[in-house]
């Protein structure tokens, strides 16, 4: 799931448990979490782009 592939990212809304985006600044450093979260995502509703 995405928002355990990226924690600082993502996190589960209340009212429906769907994952949303916590911040749009990805450090390169945690640029390969947010990767995998976007390739994990079940819905595939992530997209990334530099």
């Amino acid at each position: 799931m995405c928002r355990l592939s990226a924690p600082n990212f993502f996190f589960a809304r209340v009212e429906d448990g769907h994952a949303e985006v916590r911040s749009e600044d990805v450090p390169d450093e945690e640029r390969e979490a947010v990767l995998l979260a976007a390739e994990s995502c079940p819905e595939l509703a992530i997209d990334v782009s530099d």
